[in-house]
C-alpha cells in the first residue's frame, strides 16, 4: 500500500510534550544516576554502559509511542479519573463506570468494555477494576472543587533548530495555579519533582494562551496498606519565572533535537518532527 505523503502540522518544525523532555532528563544524567545507586558497589547488576542504552531505549520508546502499562500506571490512572468524575459531578462516561460504597469506605470505578452479541446488541463488561479509601477521594475532589479537568494547552518556543510547539494537559486547573496529581508507593520526599518539566511548560503554555499562572503544584499521594486505608499526602510547589525556565525549556528542546537528528534511522513517529499523513482530498 502506497504511504500518505506527509505534511507539516503547522508552521513549528518540531512537536513535544513535557514526558519527552523528562525522559531527556533522564537519558543526559544517567551517569550521574548510575553513580548515586551503583558507583558503590563492587559488584554492580548493571554496568554503567549498559544503564545509559537502557535509558537511550527509554526515550526512544517514549519518542515513538511504544505501549507501556503496570499495575501501578493502571491504578494512578483510574485514581486520577476518579478525581475528574467527583470533581465534574458525573459517575460514569462513554469509558468509565464509578462506584461508591459508603459503609465500607470506599470508591471504585472500571472500564466498560463494549461488545456486541449474535444480534448485534452491546453487552457491557468491566475491566481495569481499582478501589481507593472514599476519605482520599473526597480529600482531593474537596481540593479540586471549582477547577478545570484535563485543560489543553500549547505554546511556542524558538530554538537555534526552528520553533517546537509545546502542549499537553493540565490535571486540574484552577484560578491562580495549576494542580497535577501524582500517586505512588514510595515518595522520596520534597523535591521529587524538582527536574520534571511539566512545572515549566504548562504556565508558559497558558501565558501564550492568555492565562497569568506562574503557582504550579504536584499534589501527591502516597498509597495506604490497602484499598480501605488512607494514604498519605504531600505538596511541591514551585513557581514560574520566565527568565529562568524558558531559557531552560529552550534549551532541553535542543538536546532533544540534536538526540532525534542523531537517531533519525530509528525514529517512527513522526509527530516529534510536526508531521501528519497528508488527510484525502474531497472529490
Amino acid at each position: 500500500m502506497k504511504r500518505k505523503k506527509l505534511i507539516k502540522r503547522n508552521s513549528c518544525d518540531y512537536c513535544f510534550y513535557p514526558t519527552l523532555l523528562d525522559g531527556v532528563e533522564s537519558y543526559l544524567d544517567a551517569e550521574n544516576t548510575w553513580e548515586q545507586f551503583y558507583g558503590h558497589s563492587e559488584d554492580p547488576k548493571i554496568t554503567i554502559d549498559e544503564y545509559v542504552e537502557t535509558k537511550k531505549q527509554d526515550l526512544i520508546n517514549k519518542i515513538n509511542r511504544v505501549p507501556f502499562t503496570s499495575d501501578a500506571v493502571v491504578k494512578g490512572t483510574q485514581f486520577n479519573n476518579i478525581i475528574d468524575f467527583c470533581v465534574q459531578e458525573n459517575l460514569e462516561d462513554e469509558k468509565h463506570k464509578m462506584f461508591i460504597d459508603e459503609e465500607m469506605g470506599t470508591v471504585s470505578i472500571a472500564d466498560k468494555v463494549i461488545k456486541k452479541d449474535l444480534y448485534r446488541k452491546p453487552i457491557i463488561t468491566l475491566d481495569n477494576y481499582h478501589t481507593f479509601p472514599l476519605e482520599d477521594v473526597k480529600k482531593f475532589s474537596n481540593y479540586y472543587d471549582g477547577a478545570l479537568c484535563q485543560q489543553f494547552c500549547k505554546g511556542v518556543v524558538e530554538t537555534a533548530y526552528g520553533n517546537v510547539e509545546l502542549y499537553g494537559y493540565i490535571d486540574y486547573l484552577m484560578p491562580f495555579k495549576v494542580c497535577d496529581l501524582k500517586t505512588t508507593k514510595n515518595y522520596g520526599g520534597m523535591g521529587s519533582y524538582r527536574h520534571h518539566w511539566q512545572h515549566r511548560v504548562y504556565p508558559m503554555c497558558l501565558r501564550q494562551m492568555g492565562c497569568e499562572v506562574s503557582t504550579f503544584e504536584y499534589n501527591i499521594l502516597r498509597w495506604g496498606k490497602d484499598e480501605v486505608t488512607p494514604g498519605d499526602t504531600f505538596t511541591e510547589v514551585y513557581k514560574f519565572k520566565p527568565e529562568n525556565d524558558i531559557p531552560s525549556i529552550r534549551e532541553i528542546c535542543e538536546q532533544l533535537i540534536r538526540f532525534l537528528n542523531a537517531n533519525k534511522d530509528v525514529i517512527t513517529d513522526v509527530k516529534v518532527f510536526n508531521l501528519m499523513e497528508e488527510p484525502d482530498k474531497k472529490k
